[in-house]
């Protein structure tokens, strides 16, 4: 049956957003009578260039995700829909595209700084407002002049430096000054700044905060993305932190990855802006020029033990809730979370994987005589707020419901809380196991081979390919290695033991006389 039977021309003609569109796809699914699961194995076996899983396909079809433009031609082959056919869905993906990007993106003096990732800032006496006073930093001029030159062509701008050092709400002021008025888009992942290519062409401010994001996903963001971008024109500006930036400019080889020479080519077009976690003398008389008028300022001048951005972003106070927790369950609930940011993980992580993981942070003793409420507990210490501002760990939500989906660490904590050891291994089997996203599973991957952790790398990438059909190529070189590994100990060791039976034959040297 011809699938313009189920969907004509005429009906995709009238999709009016996202919503009518993914009822349409619906309509389809339900005509070729496939379940998630099914499209996703059909799409497995057919070797489509896209995984399929119901984490992708699913919001596709509610119309709350826009679908990829190759997300949608691998469903379309899914559905066996006709090749002539399929032009009829790919027109109307192309007017959506270039209509709801044209009308439905924001100014970008119509998004408020937290949305863009300005760290809520501390509570101090009658202090109003959603942010404190802005203190001028040294680099200021040079940051707008970077952003401001030749904006016509489009410009890439990089900020870099340590959490809670001031990166995005000084790149939010430079923005706000340049181009207050020009749409701003903010990508959750590459596939929509890809997407984002096949639109209408417009001055556009892409907004890319933590640019780790990008660099770690599937499909990465390459230099060739930027350049296409900048001649929209496109603003791409963009934050990343020093121990990222500086692990992938670190000088290229034949021995480094590809997926590293990938990033240092990306970061190489950009313009980068260095942001120090301390103030020079002239941030610090501007900082008290302004505690004159700001009690968040004067609040935060007068702390000794660290500096202004931080101190704002109440860093030090959630510090040392992590090292005067009341009990080893509120402190190692925290210094879990800190290490899961840190292996490369960024969704939010379960209770569940939370109870999983603990186990290798306590002692037997420890283990053995939890109360009862313990986890409940220490994640409501966790959520805590620190002078009304931030807490340790946050909620997050499915983004339609408002159920609790899992808890998030504050920047300044998965930078800071810093331990000798290595994360336990319940540690990494808890995240293996609890964690879905595809780019957290690659992540962990990379971790775990960095810190020679190779049977927890192995495990990442099974369940990447379980999960999403994606990693075959890393996982099939990890057992290579593995197999040419143990190859090699046999061989090492029946070597051994040869030499060890041959001398034992041997008869004993004489010993010489004292």
């Amino acid at each position: 049956m011809s699938d313009l039977t189920i969907v004509s021309a005429a009906d995709l003609s009238t999709a009016r957003d996202w919503a009518d569109f993914g009822r349409l796809l619906s309509r389809l699914k339900l005509d070729r009578g496939l379940s998630f699961v099914q499209i996703q194995k059909r799409a497995e076996a057919l070797s489509l260039q896209r995984s399929l899983p119901p984490a992708t396909v699913n919001p596709i079809m509610k119309g709350t995700r826009r679908p990829a433009k190759e997300s949608l031609e691998c469903l379309l082959e899914v559905f066996d829909v006709r090749p002539a056919e399929r032009t009829a869905w790919l027109s109307a993906w192309q007017r959506l595209a270039e209509t709801l990007s044209a009308t439905s993106l924001p100014r970008f003096d119509e998004v408020s700084p937290r949305q863009l990732g300005v760290h809520a800032a501390i509570a101090a006496g009658d202090s109003s407002g959603e942010l404190p006073v802005y203190v001028q930093r040294d680099f200021d001029d040079h940051l707008r002049s970077h952003l401001s030159e030749q904006i016509d062509r489009g410009r890439f701008v990089l900020l870099v430096g340590r959490s809670s050092s001031g990166k995005t709400r000084s790149l939010y002021e430079a923005v706000r000054v340049v181009a207050p008025n020009w749409p701003i888009v903010q990508p959750s992942g590459t596939a929509e700044i890809i997407d984002l290519l096949h639109g209408t062409r417009q001055r556009i401010i892409v907004w890319l905060d933590e640019m780790q994001r990008f660099l770690g996903a599937d499909p990465r963001l390459t230099k060739e993305h930027v350049i296409r971008l900048l001649q929209f024109p496109a603003l791409v500006v963009a934050t990343l932190w020093s121990d990222d930036y500086l692990m992938r400019r670190s000088p290229g080889g034949s021995g480094v990855p590809a997926d590293l020479q990938n990033d240092r080519r990306l970061l190489d077009l950009a313009e980068v802006v260095s942001v120090s976690a301390e103030l020079s003398g002239e941030e610090r008389a501007a900082a008290v020029q302004a505690a004159r008028t700001d009690p968040r300022i004067r609040l935060a001048l007068a702390v000794q033990d660290a500096g202004l951005t931080q101190v704002l972003a109440a860093g030090p106070d959630l510090l040392r809730r992590w090292e005067h927790a009341p009990d080893p369950y509120a402190k190692a609930v925290i210094s879990f979370a800190a290490d899961a940011r840190r292996l490369g993980v960024l969704s939010p992580i379960t209770e569940a994987t939370f109870e999983s993981a603990i186990g290798g942070y306590l002692t037997s003793s420890q283990r053995v005589n939890r109360p009862p409420q313990w986890l409940a507990d220490a994640l409501a210490f966790s959520q805590q707020e620190v002078h009304g501002a931030v807490a340790a760990l946050a909620t997050r939500d499915d983004g339609r419901t408002g159920r609790l989906t899992g808890y998030v660490v504050a920047d300044y904590v998965a930078q800071h809380v810093r331990r000798a050891e290595c994360p336990p291994a319940s540690a990494w089997e808890a995240l293996v196991a609890g964690v879905e996203d595809a780019e957290d599973l690659r992540r962990l991957a990379f971790a775990a081979t960095a810190r020679m952790r190779y049977r927890h790398e192995e495990q990442a990438l099974r369940r990447l390919l379980e999960l999403h059909g994606e990693g075959v190529v890393e996982l099939a070189g990890v057992l290579c290695a593995a197999g040419a590994f143990r190859r090699h100990s046999t061989c090492c060791a029946s070597t051994w033991t040869r030499r060890r039976t041959t001398a034992s034959r041997r008869p004993a040297m004489p010993t010489s006389p004292r």
